[in-house]
């Protein structure tokens, strides 16, 4: 079998339980052991009884492609042998020859920043993920018709979102980075895009972190015709692909290979979107 990670979150507020994360991404990496997937998504009851407007619920901040979840996560958890953090490097690799699972537990806040030194931009990294931007709600509750909607120029077919998410599972540089959906709408606005494997709602406190996250994926598929979405191609000069018809203006001018093209729902994703956005999120990485 092999060794896991595990971050074990308590608790305590999202300060704390980024210690332990930090610490099993960084053993994870250096000792090329896949991560279960920790508990962000906890309900506490404190902040309801306090009344604080900030409830503490951290699960949709927190998800990568490459943590084990579900099925294989639940049963690695019931059957593995537990170990702890710190644990010499000998009894790692004797677990690493056994027949059954070790998960090596990473808890509570620990010597705080000491053991992330020097490790900023690895843990400040958010992995490789492709935006999409899906303007919705100044434009769907003017009590516009379906048919009166496809004649607006500012909105962009949820059709044509959904077409360009299967056509990312269908490349091999794209198929396993999660999808993020950036929305000024409702998750039912935008359930048939969720539906497709690996597509996440990215739920941001405000619109400005909305953008500035945006601003770090590895490419943009954007609404037409709106400058919330031209903002983040123009400060991440990422790929940035539009419904055909739907691109306003080029905004990245000066940016060395800019890529902002129109592609129908039918259209592979070109070759050049997947390894630019390869070389960018590995630009990020050093």
């Amino acid at each position: 079998m092999s060794v896991f990670a595990l971050p074990v979150i308590g608790g305590a507020g999202l300060g704390n339980g980024l210690f332990p994360w930090a610490r099993a991404e960084l053993f994870a990496r250096g000792s090329n052991v896949p991560v279960l997937a920790p508990q962000w998504t906890r309900i506490r009851i404190g902040p309801y009884l306090r009344r604080e407007p900030e409830k503490r619920r951290y699960g949709g901040f927190f998800r990568s492609p490459e943590h084990v979840r579900g099925p294989s996560r639940a049963a690695i958890s019931a059957f593995a042998r537990r170990m702890r953090e710190g644990e010499s490097e000998s009894v790692y690799a004797r677990a690493k020859e056994s027949h059954w699972p070790s998960v090596v537990r990473f808890e509570g806040i620990g010597d705080l920043f000491a053991p992330l030194a020097n490790e900023h931009a690895f843990v400040r990294y958010d992995g490789p993920f492709i935006a999409m931007h899906v303007r919705r709600g100044d434009l769907t509750r003017q009590g516009f018709t379906q048919r009166a909607l496809l004649e607006v120029k500012q909105f962009t077919p949820l059709s044509w979102f959904v077409a360009m998410a299967h056509a990312a599972r269908r490349s091999d540089s794209a198929r396993k980075r999660p999808i993020v959906v950036f929305t000024d709408g409702s998750a039912q606005e935008v359930a048939e895009l969720l539906a497709v494997d690996g597509v996440l709602l990215h739920s941001g406190p405000c619109a400005i972190t909305d953008l500035w996250t945006m601003t770090r994926a590895a490419a943009l598929f954007a609404s037409g015709f709106s400058t919330f979405g031209m903002w983040a191609s123009y400060l991440g000069g990422m790929p940035t692909i539009y419904a055909p018809g739907k691109l306003q203006q080029r905004v990245q001018a000066g940016v060395p290979n800019a890529f902002e093209v129109e592609l129908a729902a039918g259209d592979a994703l070109p070759e050049r979107v997947c390894s630019e956005s390869s070389t960018r999120m590995a630009a990020a990485h050093e």
